[in-house]
């Protein structure tokens, strides 16, 4: 999303948006499609290590009519043909876990912003699996497996391959966290939270082909013996990709802060080497934060945002110092604060569509933030995982308790323009996502070439958060 949602186009944008989802989209007459019959997985789908299922969406004999009265031809079963006379936005990837096991559901919204629809769906047996998406390519990473599935780009709940990084190695022995896709030599670098090192793989064989070893950036006197490294950022144009490394004591849950700074890095996908993440500069760059999350992308400006949890002095119900929002300057190497945050709130994830300005997670309150503004600003909205659709738009979930359990909607919100819609009901069929820590989600867009952020709301056991999870801290 961009700071200042950039003044006459975008107002443009959401009055028609306004206009388009206003008035004619209320939650009592809003039905959304779901598959009558399960596909099963298409025929060049290669068989998956953990038995997971997959599905499209069904269509009818003869067409499909939307709710938003858009036609689709029969044959396009994930909805790519588009609304008359309106774009699609993209495409939604939600995970919902129980703990037992995840449910990845392709929710589309139309083009026309009054409904949604469900594409298909993946159920895979672990309740730890977080996605990832990386110029163009998407990646589900089953955490305490150790498995990669590369998705199929045009219908992305299909997975074409398994990729287990360690078979045979024992519960969360590489932890996969994210991934970056280099079009240029198609390769996928998997940062693993659980071993100091990045592997190489080649999505189209499934192979295996490198380890880069991140052991250079370990702090001094490091007690956990891992650099911590969650992150990594293709940046094709420089020939780079950016990794973040938080450098924390993996195991230690006081939230105490420690010497150890966390740092930027960037590593040369051609060479597999690290490099400096600046022109010039070292082979990393030290963060002032402490217990960074997430970092989003500004490719226009060349710079990176990073949130970070902070630290206190081992209280953990005490104040946080060393909290907020950070600019990287990838020209210069600099680092400053652009938001510095105190509280006991948790602040955590960062949602970003550009890369200059976006939402951060404080709380259970998402806050709106930009890179001119040296404290939060007074948009705010609630919402689980919600995903940037444009720079002035967001797809989010909504829980409500029930006495038979959790009541899910799907909403289409302009949050700058007091602009929120209820677009479709529950995604789920086959889980009952905890509200709390079993929903993540990332966004494909459909017809924009810019590259919007994931959010950074990983699904975590209550085991995992316990052993493995940064953002338990």
């Amino acid at each position: 999303m961009n700071s200042k949602i950039r003044a006459a186009g975008p107002m443009v944008a959401l009055l028609a948006l306004a206009s388009a989802i206003g008035t004619g989209a209320c939650s009592d007459d809003i039905e959304v499609r779901r598959p009558v019959s399960d596909a099963g997985p298409t025929p060049d789908a290669e068989p998956t290590v953990d038995g997971s299922t997959q599905a499209d969406a069904a269509p009818s004999d003869s067409g499909v009519v939307w709710p938003d009265g858009a036609v689709r031809d029969a044959a396009s079963t994930d909805g790519a043909t588009s609304d008359a006379g309106s774009a699609p936005l993209g495409m939604a990837l939600w995970l919902g876990t129980d703990f037992a096991s995840t449910e990845v559901v392709a929710v589309a919204p139309s083009g026309s912003g009054q409904s949604t629809f469900v594409a298909g769906r993946t159920v895979i047996a672990s309740g730890d699996v977080i996605a990832a998406t990386s110029s163009g390519r998407s990646f589900l990473l089953v955490r305490d497996k150790g498995i990669v599935k590369v998705l199929d780009p045009a219908r992305p709940w299909t997975v074409q391959r398994d990729i287990a990084l360690a078979p045979d190695a024992g519960d969360y022995s590489e932890n996969p966290y994210d991934v970056a896709y280099v079009p240029g030599i198609a390769r996928a670098l998997v940062v693993r939270y659980a071993d100091n090192g990045i592997a190489v793989l080649d999505p189209a064989t499934g192979t295996r082909e490198a380890n880069i070893d991140l052991t250079p950036l370990m702090a001094s006197g490091d007690t956990d013996g891992l650099v911590d490294a969650v992150q990594l950022i293709a940046d094709e144009a420089a020939g780079k990709v950016y990794g973040l490394v938080q450098r924390i004591d993996q195991f230690d849950f006081s939230g105490k802060c420690t010497a150890a700074k966390p740092l930027v890095t960037a590593i040369n996908p051609t060479t597999r080497q690290l490099t400096g993440p600046a022109a010039g500069s070292q082979a990393a760059i030290e963060l002032q934060g402490a217990n960074p999350q997430q970092m989003v992308f500004d490719a226009s400006g060349k710079k990176l945002f990073v949130v970070s949890v902070g630290c206190t002095e081992g209280d953990a119900g005490g104040v946080y110092t060393r909290r907020g929002i950070e600019e990287v300057d990838l020209a210069t190497g600099s680092v400053r604060w652009v938001v510095q945050a105190s509280g006991t709130a948790r602040l955590g994830s960062l949602l970003s569509y550009e890369g200059s300005s976006g939402y951060a997670r404080e709380g259970s309150t998402w806050r709106s933030w930009s890179a001119n503004a040296s404290s939060f600003g007074t948009t705010t909205f609630t919402g689980i995982a919600p995903l940037m659709v444009s720079a002035s738009t967001l797809v989010r979930l909504m829980a409500t308790p029930t006495d038979g359990g959790t009541t899910w909607e799907i909403r289409l919100s302009a949050p700058m323009a007091s602009i929120d819609t209820v677009v479709g009901s529950s995604p789920w069929t086959n889980v009952r996502p905890d509200a709390t820590y079993g929903v993540s989600g990332v966004f494909l867009p459909g017809v924009s070439a810019m590259a919007p952020q994931a959010v950074r709301a990983p699904s975590f056991s209550p085991e995992a958060m316990r052993r493995r999870a940064p953002s338990a801290r």
